[in-house]
């Protein structure tokens, strides 16, 4: 572990449990608009964003870089934040040395969560140029093809209707920002 790693981190996230005790994450790598959710021995690694559902950030950070942006809301926000700390310098790790227990979402909340996974790449497409359209519309006919394979099995159709929606007001979102698919 080089002591340079340690030595400039701008944000720190712990090991993640599920509600049986077992790991969902140690640290998490980004492909475009492709997350690895992956599991180490190391107790200190760095990491391609910190999770949004627990992190820790230095105060001079948030400073520095700002808070969440607000026009995500949810999903992809953490990921728009982590690529602003990176870009000023800053090392974002994964620490097994603590743990947390993550509790899953309530089924309540999947129609909206299904609209802003959708969405929210979009947005962050018009502010990173690494995050190609090709990647953009590869992420967004996987997504489509889980989110019809689980509609048939659940018959949940409403949630296919928020699908849409997100691809459309996304699509809105490259439109309105001079970007083209």
């Amino acid at each position: 572990m080089s002591s340079t790693l340690v030595d400039n981190v701008g944000a720190v996230m712990p090991r993640t449990l599920n509600n049986h005790n077992t790991i969902i994450c140690d640290y998490i790598k980004l492909d475009g608009f492709k997350q690895y959710f992956l599991t180490t021995e190391k107790t200190i690694v760095e990491t391609d964003y910190v999770a949004g559902y627990c992190m820790l950030l230095k105060r001079s950070v948030i400073d520095e870089v700002g808070l969440l942006d607000e026009s995500f809301f949810m999903y992809w926000e953490e990921i728009d934040l982590a690529l602003r700390i990176k870009d000023k310098g800053y090392n974002l790790i994964s620490t097994t040395n603590t743990t947390i227990i993550r509790k899953g979402n309530s089924d309540k909340r999947y129609a909206n969560a299904v609209y802003f996974y959708i969405r929210n790449p979009f947005i962050l497409s018009t502010k990173y140029n690494h995050f190609s359209k090709r990647k953009l519309f590869i992420f967004i006919i996987r997504s489509f093809i889980s989110q019809f394979i689980l509609e048939n099995k659940v018959f949940y159709f409403f949630r296919m209707k928020k699908y849409f929606q997100g691809v459309f007001d996304g699509l809105k979102i490259l439109y309105n920002s001079n970007k083209t698919i």
